[in-house]
């Protein structure tokens, strides 16, 4: 078998983009290409550090902006994605790929990668993923230990509780980034239920926006004609909203505001 190639797909946030260029690295060192996948706007910030590099000296490492579905001579062995890019399991199954729980750690040095363990026959239930954490706790030296960081899934909340309750000095956080999604999908998508009561009924606006919004989009860009009219006006592109990324909602209205102009005259135009 020739060079392992590993797809790496970290969501689009600092604190989620620096470990994993630290795990890319280790990747290398332990013979692997890796391809490493950003969004448009993180792959340029990403670039200007390296001077427009988009490949490491020395190394096989290829920093891309968008998977085409061509990511190199070689075939795809694996993929290590975040939490948030779940879709990268989807590809893992189809190619075959086995898939793995992996562990990181933040020092006074920066973020490090620790290990990776191979999970695809197992049930990633509370007690398999709190004993993983256990050992890791183990092998670093409980001393060494604050705090673990995991997302909000009610797996991950059950599994902070058992380590809290095995090692009273260590405490359990849920991710900022997954936290704030969760708030805002209390704001833009409120539901009208009784404990939610008050909370719709200040908040239930957005949601009309934001469907209102969705709406003119989808009218535009299902239509050949009027996509094509929108486009000389407009040098701005309209955003899809993530069904389960409730940020990207906030980030739509906003490109609207900027689009509101164009829009105009789009509209009032004689074509």
């Amino acid at each position: 078998m020739g060079l392992k190639h590993v797809l790496v797909l970290p969501f689009p946030a600092q604190g989620h983009v620096n470990p994993l260029m630290h795990l890319e690295h280790k990747l290398v060192q332990h013979g692997c290409k890796v391809t490493f996948v950003n969004t448009e706007f993180n792959h340029k910030r990403v670039l200007f550090t390296m001077n427009g590099k988009v490949t490491l000296d020395g190394s096989e490492v290829e920093l891309v902006s968008l998977p085409d579905g061509d990511v190199g001579s070689n075939r795809i062995t694996s993929i290590v994605c975040d939490t948030y890019m779940a879709w990268g399991l989807e590809i893992a199954q189809k190619l075959a790929i086995k898939v793995g729980l992996y562990f990181m750690a933040i020092t006074e040095s920066g973020p490090i990668f620790l290990k990776v363990v191979d999970c695809s026959d197992e049930i990633k239930d509370k007690d398999y993923v709190a004993k993983q954490i256990r050992d890791v706790i183990r092998e670093v030296g409980l001393s060494n230990v604050v705090q673990i960081v995991t997302d909000n899934a009610p797996v991950c909340k059950v599994v902070g509780l058992l380590i809290e309750a095995k090692f009273p000095s260590v405490y359990w956080t849920p991710c900022v980034v997954h936290t704030l999604n969760l708030a805002l999908k209390d704001i833009c998508a409120a539901k009208n239920t009784e404990k939610n009561n008050f909370v719709y009924q200040e908040c239930s606006w957005i949601t009309q926006i934001a469907e209102d919004a969705s709406f003119i989009k989808n009218f535009i860009v299902n239509h050949h004609m009027r996509l094509s009219i929108f486009n000389e006006f407009n040098t701005l592109k309209l955003l899809n909203v993530a069904p389960t990324r409730f940020a990207s909602t906030i980030v739509m209205l906003k490109r609207f505001r900027l689009l509101k102009q164009g829009l105009k005259e789009m509209v009032i135009s004689e074509k």
